[in-house]
């Protein structure tokens, strides 16, 4: 069981979060977090902003109108600016309308630092990827209830060539299924 008044003291103190199956865990306050919220289109959604200082970041800067070509120098501009041991402590949040823009971004991103992850990304184009991982884990959890998996079943995902019907698909296919997105 959890205790609602652990919730509220992380609350308070405007502390970072970090949720895992272990459970809740403050993160030590005294480095600083970072968070780079960069976006391929000309204006930042207000709700991404306002979610980033709410869960506790200590500076949370916005970038609009990235391009994927300049993904590249922000990275290397980004990575050499902070201490290798303080890469933990600062997130970068790839956000934008048009899907393929922010994945060409993201490749530039992970390329520039020579294609393994150092610094954390999150990916969520205009909140598709969270929709999506939602939808597919209330699935999970039902078929869980059930006795049942992903594994072998054959999923069609109707009108699903958007960013959420995509990464759902994507998230499927990852579970084991036979996964068909059409277009309607």
């Amino acid at each position: 069981m959890v205790d609602i008044n652990q919730y509220k003291k992380v609350l308070r103190e405007q502390s970072i979060v970090e949720w895992s199956n272990i459970g809740l865990h403050i993160k030590d306050r005294r480095k600083k977090f970072l968070l780079f919220m960069i976006d391929t289109d000309s204006k930042a959604s207000p709700f991404d902003i306002n979610m980033a200082y709410e869960s506790g970041y200590d500076m949370c800067v916005h970038f609009s109108g990235l391009s994927p070509e300049e993904a590249t120098g922000f990275m290397l501009d980004l990575y050499y600016s902070r201490y290798e041991k303080n890469h933990k402590y600062t997130t970068i949040f790839l956000n934008g309308k048009d899907f393929d823009k922010v994945y060409d971004a993201f490749n530039k991103a992970k390329k520039a630092m020579g294609g393994t992850i150092k610094i954390p990304i999150v990916i969520d184009p205009r909140g598709a990827a969270t929709t999506a991982a939602s939808l597919v884990a209330k699935m999970k959890g039902i078929l869980i209830e059930k006795g049942e998996s992903f594994k072998n079943r054959k999923i069609t995902i109707l009108g699903g060539t958007g960013p959420v019907g995509r990464i759902a698909g994507a998230l499927c296919n990852e579970e084991g299924a036979d996964t068909w997105i059409v277009e309607t």
